[in-house]
């Protein structure tokens, strides 16, 4: 009989190898995802045509890929516009933000006649790198933003995922049978309560923040439409993007971002943009525990606690991980284990 600590070992191992394999098999899990999800779908096809699972499988492998890639070339033709022209607007951009800081140091050189001369120095220096940082950074972005539609790797992360996804499906059934006969009878039962648990969860933790990512995108376009901000489906998706890494969130765009216009004298514009931002948070944290609670199964307050610290401890994948952990265990103290209490 093996060790628990060898065991315990080989598990560590096991995390650490994963940990660092994990960005390379995001594509195939992604696949593996849509499989699970899409499985009711080909079981319903497969009892309706009564023919081979495989070509239940092609019907809804070919009415993704269409829909998907319609609803792709609808969006993104118009996203992709936006953020063309948005990129060529950041230098300018960063050249207001440093005429607006200018034009406050001018407002307020009464005070600045009172000061010595080399603290009148060390702020003008300051305030020149922090507009030749803006600068680079707006630059920065630009290039980010004008390569990003033009990388051919993510052509490739899409064609592995479809395939992949195809393959899962097409194999579920197989590949089900073949995990639990690793298991004696008697697990197998714990394991199949643990699969169908896990399943429904992390499917409904997808589903839960597509729904809640879409309703807030939405949500954010018309406030900018209202507005009247240029490249708003733009903006809103960069936003959201941001919004996904919980130690950032829509402020970190949105605030930044009404202070610099504040600067540039568009008050009006600035003030509309925190009264968004104030929105924003409280439209989210009406709906969150909502969907949350409802897909999921976890309590609100479990799944920030587990995205904060999955976030802190293996970065942006641990935002997917750490919910997925708490699902996981609550799915094997369902099944039976992890069942002990504490005794004094």
């Amino acid at each position: 009989m093996i060790h628990p600590i060898v065991k315990l070992v080989f598990t560590l191992i096991g995390l650490v190898i994963f940990y660092y394999l994990f960005p390379h098999l995001l594509p195939f899990l992604v696949a593996l995802v849509l499989a699970v999800l899409f499985e009711p779908v080909v079981h319903k096809l497969h009892l309706v045509i009564k023919g081979k699972r495989g070509i239940a499988v092609t019907i809804n492998f070919v009415a993704f890929v269409v829909v998907a890639g319609i609803l792709t070339f609808l969006g993104s033709t118009k996203i992709i516009n936006e953020l063309m022209g948005l990129s060529q607007q950041l230098p300018d951009f960063a050249v207001k933000v440093g005429q607006g800081i200018e034009d406050l140091i001018l407002r307020t050189q009464i005070v600045f006649e009172d000061m010595p001369a080399e603290t009148i120095k060390s702020l003008e220096e300051t305030i020149r790198e922090a507009v030749d940082m803006s600068s680079k950074i707006s630059a920065g972005a630009a290039a980010l933003i004008g390569t990003a539609s033009a990388i051919p790797e993510m052509f490739v992360i899409i064609i592995v995922t479809l395939v992949s996804f195809y393959l899962f499906s097409l194999q579920l059934p197989d590949l089900r049978t073949r995990f639990l006969n690793l298991f004696s009878e008697r697990a197998r039962e714990k394991i199949i309560i643990i699969l169908m648990d896990v399943n429904k969860a992390i499917i409904g933790f997808v589903r839960a923040q597509l729904i809640i990512s879409l309703l807030t995108y939405f949500f954010i376009v018309a406030g900018l439409l209202f507005l009247d901000i240029r490249y708003a489906l733009a903006i809103a998706l960069l936003i959201i993007l941001v919004d996904v890494l919980p130690i950032l969130g829509t402020g970190f765009i949105m605030l930044p971002w009404a202070g610099f216009l504040f600067l540039m004298g568009e008050r009006f514009t600035a003030m509309g943009i925190v009264v968004l931002y104030v929105l924003i948070i409280v439209f989210r944290r009406i709906l969150e525990p909502k969907i949350l609670g409802e897909n999921i199964g976890l309590s609100p307050l479990t799944t920030v606690i587990s995205m904060y610290v999955g976030f802190q401890v293996l970065g942006v994948m641990g935002i997917f991980l750490g919910p997925a952990v708490c699902i996981i265990f609550k799915a094997m103290r369902k099944a039976g284990l992890f069942q002990q209490k504490l005794d004094f």
